[in-house]
């Protein structure tokens, strides 16, 4: 399980965040329906063994996330209307936008491998509650966790389950709230249209001006009111349900951690037999047992790792060499050191990142630099210079989230295990009670046992293409 900034959870396998999005009419103008927090009743059997305690959505404040809209303009008010020049009718597009999405709300996630972002984006006329690195619907990430290969259990796939139900209601409740926005905003133009009265000028083109004792201008005026409340109202469900959908992706990624890659492959992909691609004439392939390894390419070399400049602006220290900060001592374990020969299993984890995020946090606070193109630079981690803190054996390959198991790396080499590595590397094995051949993604063979062969280098893709080698020893 991760933790996270604001909403810590406990539970022993799993986490499952959801709100009360209570029927909300479209022409409510009571009170903003929040989408908070009858966990227990909206997870019912699925909410056995696990804790909620202490979760709940809490909905931002009005404005504090600015949204980018692509119809109608905030705070529409009447005076604001009434002050637009007489021969102009209110824009029916607000935004000078040709393309065919637009995000309307967006809240940072706290995800590993990129800078991740829960979105609502409107595309092609359609709202979607999603993800954005490149843009995965929430539902996307459910499927692909729901495909029967997945490693889920039963209880974690009633999770999941109820997660895309809520994301497809609330995008339900979004178009409607949009659809009578925007028919409000069109009736207000209609109407201002209608109240218009030609003003003759000899000297030049025809005016308009508004004739405010006519019928039409204040049906007109009593509808510009009425755009104001939807408007108000769709914003505020925004802003609500980019809250509540960062939570579920949250949710999701803590259940589907290990086999999620940021760039979601079609649903359950990962987890699936590919048509098998290798030469058995020319190689021998693996079942993946322990005692049969099947043969991978690593994607961070020891030789990545850069040396660390401790705060007295003297010591030196080389990649696994042991140092300490603040009392706190690290130092590679053997079983963490990167070699050629290196066995690994991928695993399911359930560790929670938080023992990352406190040595992260130590380095950066004790000033320690790290070694960047012949030069010391800081912060050692962080945007800036584009190293992350990473676990040197992954935790999906059986690596633990200790001090044991940590060290600085640039960020491009360290997150192609989310952009490609765990998705598209596809490797060719034998399974030994079919005596038959086939080919999947590393990121899907849960339980497999690999050896390292050798290494990847800096400027390669982030997922090897090894053909029909993938996989395989070269016989003879």
């Amino acid at each position: 399980m991760q933790t996270h900034t604001s909403n810590k959870i406990a539970a022993p396998t799993t986490t499952a965040f959801f709100a009360q999005s209570a029927a909300r009419p479209v022409h409510a103008q009571d009170q903003r329906a929040h989408l908070a927090p009858e966990i227990d009743a909206q997870l019912g059997a699925a909410a056995q063994g696990y804790s909620f305690a202490d979760v709940g959505v809490t909905p931002l404040p009005l404005g504090a996330i600015q949204p980018k809209p692509t119809v109608g303009v905030p705070s529409y008010t009447a005076e604001k209307a009434a002050a637009e020049p007489a021969a102009r009718v209110v824009d029916t597009e607000a935004s000078d936008e040709t393309t065919s999405e637009s995000h309307l709300q967006v809240a940072p996630l706290p995800l590993p491998g990129g800078r991740h972002h829960a979105v609502l984006l409107e595309e092609n006329g359609q709202l979607r509650l999603g993800m954005r690195s490149e843009f995965t619907t929430v539902d996307e990430m459910a499927e692909t966790l729901l495909d029967p290969s997945s490693p889920l259990k039963p209880d974690q796939r009633t999770v999941v389950q109820k997660v895309g139900d809520k994301v497809r209601e609330l995008e339900t409740t979004l178009q409607a709230l949009k659809k009578n926005y925007d028919d409000l905003k069109q009736q207000v133009i209609a109407k201002k249209q209608e109240a218009r009265v030609p003003v003759i000028n000899s000297y030049g083109p025809t005016r308009f001006q508004i004739n405010m004792n006519s019928p039409a201008y204040k049906e007109y005026n009593k509808l510009v009111g009425k755009v104001g409340t939807a408007w108000t109202e769709y914003f505020d469900f925004q802003t609500d349900a980019v809250v509540f959908a960062k939570e579920m992706i949250i949710a999701l990624w803590d259940i589907g951690s290990d086999f999620l890659p940021t760039h979601l492959m079609p649903a359950g992909e990962i987890f699936r037999d590919k048509a098998f691609t290798g030469d058995p004439n020319r190689y021998t392939y693996h079942t993946g047992a322990n005692d049969d390894p099947i043969p991978i390419l690593w994607y961070k070399r020891p030789e990545d790792y850069p040396s660390l400049l401790l705060s007295d602006g003297k010591t030196e220290v080389k990649f696994g060499e042991q140092f300490s900060v603040s009392g706190t001592i690290f130092h590679l374990d053997a079983a963490n050191r990167p070699k050629v020969g290196w066995l690994l299993q991928k695993v399911s984890h359930n560790e929670s990142r938080e023992g990352q995020q406190a040595l992260n946090r130590l380095l950066i606070d004790n000033d320690v630099a790290v070694k960047k193109a012949g030069n010391f630079v800081k912060p050692p981690l962080g945007d800036r210079h584009q190293f992350d803190g990473d676990h040197v054996r992954d935790l999906g390959f059986g690596g633990a989230d200790r001090a044991s198991n940590y060290w600085p790396l640039d960020s491009t080499i360290n997150r192609r295990a989310f952009t490609g590595y765990n998705a598209h590397y596809m490797l060719n094995y034998r399974d030994p009670t079919k005596n038959s051949h086939h080919a999947r993604a590393i990121g899907g063979l849960i339980g497999k046992w690999f050896i390292v062969k050798g290494f990847m280098n800096p400027n390669d893709p982030a997922a090897p293409d090894e053909g029909s080698a993938a996989g395989g020893t070269v016989k003879g």
